[in-house]
Protein backbone atom coordinates (compact mmCIF):
# COMPACT_ATOMS: atom_id res chain seq x y z
CA UNK A 1 0.00 0.00 0.00
CA UNK A 2 1.26 3.56 -0.64
CA UNK A 3 2.80 5.44 2.63
CA UNK A 4 0.36 7.82 1.95
CA UNK A 5 -2.63 5.74 3.73
CA UNK A 6 -0.75 4.95 7.14
CA UNK A 7 -0.04 8.63 7.14
CA UNK A 8 -3.47 9.94 7.08
CA UNK A 9 -4.53 7.30 9.21
CA UNK A 10 -2.64 8.23 11.60
CA UNK A 11 -2.83 11.63 11.13
CA UNK A 12 -6.35 11.86 12.20
CA UNK A 13 -6.00 9.82 15.03
CA UNK A 14 -4.04 11.26 16.45
CA UNK A 15 -6.13 14.92 15.97
CA UNK A 16 -9.40 13.27 16.69
CA UNK A 17 -7.79 11.63 19.14
CA UNK A 18 -6.24 15.20 21.59
CA UNK A 19 -9.54 16.79 20.37
CA UNK A 20 -12.02 13.47 21.92
CA UNK A 21 -9.45 13.45 24.70
CA UNK A 22 -10.40 17.54 26.06
CA UNK A 23 -14.19 15.96 26.03
CA UNK A 24 -12.92 13.29 27.83
CA UNK A 25 -11.46 15.04 30.16
CA UNK A 26 -15.03 16.66 30.51
CA UNK A 27 -16.62 13.46 31.44
CA UNK A 28 -18.32 13.22 28.34
CA UNK A 29 -18.26 10.19 25.85
CA UNK A 30 -16.04 10.33 22.36
CA UNK A 31 -19.36 9.83 20.40
CA UNK A 32 -21.24 12.03 22.76
CA UNK A 33 -19.23 15.29 21.89
CA UNK A 34 -20.84 15.94 18.52
CA UNK A 35 -23.21 18.18 18.95
CA UNK A 36 -24.61 18.50 15.05
CA UNK A 37 -27.11 15.76 13.68
CA UNK A 38 -25.15 15.08 10.91
CA UNK A 39 -22.14 15.05 12.83
CA UNK A 40 -23.71 12.05 15.27
CA UNK A 41 -24.55 10.48 12.15
CA UNK A 42 -21.26 10.52 10.15
CA UNK A 43 -19.17 9.85 13.37
CA UNK A 44 -21.29 7.57 15.97
CA UNK A 45 -23.95 6.01 13.92
CA UNK A 46 -23.68 1.88 12.98
CA UNK A 47 -24.36 2.30 9.55
CA UNK A 48 -20.59 4.77 9.31
CA UNK A 49 -19.25 2.31 11.90
CA UNK A 50 -20.21 -0.56 9.69
CA UNK A 51 -19.28 1.08 6.37
CA UNK A 52 -15.90 1.76 7.50
CA UNK A 53 -15.37 -1.33 9.16
CA UNK A 54 -16.31 -3.44 5.73
CA UNK A 55 -14.23 -1.21 4.09
CA UNK A 56 -10.98 -1.67 5.79
CA UNK A 57 -12.27 -5.87 5.57
CA UNK A 58 -12.56 -6.18 2.33
CA UNK A 59 -9.65 -4.00 1.94
CA UNK A 60 -6.98 -6.02 4.33
CA UNK A 61 -8.96 -9.58 2.83
CA UNK A 62 -8.23 -8.61 -0.75
CA UNK A 63 -5.20 -7.52 0.31
CA UNK A 64 -3.67 -10.58 1.92
CA UNK A 65 -5.37 -12.93 -0.89
CA UNK A 66 -3.25 -11.00 -3.59
CA UNK A 67 0.02 -11.86 -1.54
CA UNK A 68 -1.12 -15.72 -0.94
CA UNK A 69 -2.08 -15.58 -5.20
CA UNK A 70 1.85 -14.07 -5.94
CA UNK A 71 2.93 -16.89 -3.66
CA UNK A 72 1.78 -19.11 -5.96
CA UNK A 73 3.83 -20.45 -9.14
CA UNK A 74 3.66 -17.78 -11.59
CA UNK A 75 2.28 -20.15 -14.43
CA UNK A 76 -1.10 -20.69 -11.90
CA UNK A 77 -4.14 -19.21 -12.99
CA UNK A 78 -3.84 -17.84 -9.03
CA UNK A 79 -0.93 -15.54 -10.09
CA UNK A 80 -2.95 -14.08 -12.91
CA UNK A 81 -6.09 -12.81 -10.53
CA UNK A 82 -3.57 -11.93 -8.17
CA UNK A 83 -2.97 -8.31 -9.94
CA UNK A 84 -6.18 -7.95 -10.17
CA UNK A 85 -7.11 -8.66 -6.62
CA UNK A 86 -4.18 -5.92 -5.52
CA UNK A 87 -5.45 -3.44 -7.59
CA UNK A 88 -8.96 -3.89 -6.29
CA UNK A 89 -7.45 -4.23 -2.80
CA UNK A 90 -5.79 -0.39 -3.26
CA UNK A 91 -8.77 0.95 -4.24
CA UNK A 92 -10.95 -0.40 -1.70
CA UNK A 93 -8.24 0.71 0.48
CA UNK A 94 -8.02 4.60 -0.32
CA UNK A 95 -12.42 4.35 0.21
CA UNK A 96 -11.04 3.17 3.42
CA UNK A 97 -9.10 6.14 4.15
CA UNK A 98 -11.68 8.81 2.86
CA UNK A 99 -14.44 7.46 4.84
CA UNK A 100 -11.48 7.86 7.76
CA UNK A 101 -11.08 11.32 6.90
CA UNK A 102 -14.54 12.28 6.01
CA UNK A 103 -15.63 10.73 10.00
CA UNK A 104 -12.80 13.18 11.41
CA UNK A 105 -14.36 16.01 9.89
CA UNK A 106 -17.26 16.77 11.83
CA UNK A 107 -14.83 16.12 14.98
CA UNK A 108 -12.23 18.81 13.47
CA UNK A 109 -15.37 20.93 12.65
CA UNK A 110 -16.74 20.97 16.45
CA UNK A 111 -13.14 20.68 17.87
CA UNK A 112 -12.49 24.59 18.42
CA UNK A 113 -16.47 24.94 20.25
CA UNK A 114 -15.06 22.20 22.78
CA UNK A 115 -11.59 23.72 23.35
CA UNK A 116 -13.02 27.11 23.75
CA UNK A 117 -15.45 25.76 26.18
CA UNK A 118 -12.67 23.96 28.31
CA UNK A 119 -10.71 27.26 28.17
CA UNK A 120 -14.02 28.99 29.65
CA UNK A 121 -13.98 26.69 32.67
CA UNK A 122 -12.99 28.63 35.90
CA UNK A 123 -10.19 27.18 37.95
CA UNK A 124 -12.27 25.32 40.22
CA UNK A 125 -13.99 23.30 37.48
CA UNK A 126 -10.92 22.90 36.08
CA UNK A 127 -9.90 21.41 39.68
CA UNK A 128 -12.55 19.21 39.80
CA UNK A 129 -12.53 17.74 36.72
CA UNK A 130 -8.43 16.99 37.40
CA UNK A 131 -9.59 15.20 40.48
Amino acid sequence: IPIAIPLIVISRGVLVDAIRSVGAQHGDMPFSQMQWRWSQFIVGSRTMRSLYGAAKLIAFGLLALAWVFYALAPESSAFQMADLLHTIGLVVSWIAVIICVVRAIPVLAEGPSLLAESQALSPAEQDDISE
